[in-house]
């Protein structure tokens, strides 16, 4: 897998991409790019699939239940923090759109400098809000008309279906209201470096966009697994239930795993969820490799 780093990431992150030479990684190397003062880390263990690992609300590359991925998958894996999260700089984006286009851009690059990759061997693993921006992305894909082979597989861990109330979950009476009155103002949420601005186009973005097109379009390929654990406070274990129903019942036994006593961020039960994860991605790659 030779890599060479030298378009432009989403404009979004106000980031260009510095040119570097083109780097051998396989067999299992590491490999971390300065991108001005974003990194990008790769992973090359030689294997046909690939691995996005896409980060939550207020979260980084560095979720616990991510590093175990990138250090023990067997597959190549990429990594990368959000414009103001992790080790970015820019402005975080509470817009799930303007995620979309930062994982877009990061996609097309790995299109344009990896010999080799294939979106249809790649899957995008998004935990919380991550795994609605890959849904996202996946929905995008579905508006150019093509066919189901030709889509990423996406692992859903601790995904919520609904986003309707995703925001106003985490505001006071009081700022609802400021928001339903058309004003908007900052704040500040665990996990962020800096305030936020909070204005009232993201609730209704959250009110507009729909998960199903895409669980849907997954569903029918055979390409969406989902992992949440019993114990998320934060997403109801319920809503992994609605991610995966456009699978028969019996798919959904080989497609669906709640971890029991998992927690949100997977502090708790970090073992028992990634040999659950590892178990759910085999079978289902398994069942294309006989395609």
């Amino acid at each position: 897998m030779d890599i060479i780093l030298f378009s432009s990431l989403a404009r979004w992150s106000g980031i260009k991409m510095m040119r570097t030479c083109s780097v051998p990684l396989y067999p299992h190397s590491k490999t971390v790019y300065q991108i001005d003062s974003v990194t990008i880390d790769v992973v090359d263990r030689g294997s046909v699939f690939t691995f996005i690992l896409v980060h939550g609300h207020c979260s980084n590359k560095h979720a616990i239940f991510f590093d175990a991925i990138f250090e023990n998958s067997p597959h190549n894996v990429v990594r990368f923090d959000s414009p103001g999260q992790g080790d970015a700089m820019g402005v975080y984006s509470l817009s799930y759109m303007d995620e979309v286009e930062v994982l877009s851009s990061v996609l097309d690059h790995l299109r344009e400098c990896i010999q080799g990759w294939s979106l249809n061997c790649t899957a995008l693993v998004g935990h919380s809000r991550g795994s609605n921006v890959s849904l996202l992305y996946v929905q995008r894909l579905i508006l150019r008309g093509p066919k189901l082979s030709e889509l990423p597989y996406v692992v859903v861990v601790s995904g919520r279906f609904d986003l309707s109330g995703t925001l106003t979950s985490q505001l006071t009476p009081e700022e609802v209201l400021q928001l339903e009155n058309g004003n908007e103002f900052t704040k500040t949420f665990p996990g962020c470096r800096c305030p936020l601005t909070i204005t009232p186009a993201f609730i209704s973005e959250r009110k507009r966009l729909q998960m199903g097109d895409a669980c849907q379009a997954l569903s029918q390929a055979d390409k969406l697994v989902v992992i949440h654990g019993t114990n998320d406070r934060a997403v109801p274990p319920g809503e992994s239930s609605l991610m995966t129903q456009f699978y028969s019942e019996d798919e959904k036994a080989s497609r669906l795993r709640l971890v029991d006593g998992a927690t949100h961020n997977w502090k708790y039960k970090l073992e028992e969820g990634y040999s659950a994860f590892c178990e759910l991605v085999e079978k289902l790659l398994s069942a294309h490799r006989k395609d």
